[in-house]
């Protein structure tokens, strides 16, 4: 009889499962244990399913407290308003590393008040293009502004805000 046939008889005999016959005998040192070690596969990006997006490589995103604080001391890049109410107004689009659940780059943020803030994300008075015209013009004067007067901090790359990324490579007006 083979010594598996016999563990399962044994397992039998005893009214207990096989693997815990196999590790009684292992831990009496009875039986050598048969376990290899699983050889190691190369990890391969699973294919996406219908719906879903392919995997897309992680990338580091720029975080900045200090960038997010400077974006405050500036007025609403759109309107103009000074009101307290003015933020950094995160980019809304993939191009600028906008993801599910996660926000784009700091340095790619407009100083906007909340009204306009308010217009960029939940407005549905804008269309996808004025959304984007309205944001990236905020972003340009704000990436300007934040330069001219050394509030921009070290450390921190500025990001190209001439390119416009939403109109392929022309340039944009400053």
């Amino acid at each position: 009889m083979t010594p598996d046939r016999e563990i399962r008889a044994l397992a039998r005999a005893l009214g207990c499962e096989r693997r815990e016959v196999v590790q009684a005998l292992e831990a009496a040192e009875l039986l050598k244990s048969e376990r290899r070690p699983a050889p190691k596969l190369q990890r391969q990006a699973a294919p996406f399913r219908l719906g879903q997006s392919p995997r897309i490589e992680k990338r580091a995103y720029v975080r900045s407290a200090d960038l997010m604080k400077a974006y405050r001391l500036i007025p609403c890049q759109n309107c103009g308003k000074d009101d307290g109410t003015v933020c950094g107004a995160h980019s809304n689009w993939a191009v600028h590393g906008k993801g599910k659940s996660i926000k784009a780059d700091d340095n790619r943020c407009a100083s906007l008040c909340s009204a306009c803030h308010v217009d960029l994300d939940q407005g549905s008075r804008l269309t996808e293009d004025e959304r984007k015209a309205m944001w990236w013009k905020a972003h340009q004067d704000t990436v300007q502004e934040l330069l001219e007067r050394r509030l921009w901090p070290k450390g921190v790359p500025v990001p190209d805000y001439v390119n416009n990324p939403f109109h392929g490579e022309e340039p944009c007006p400053a």
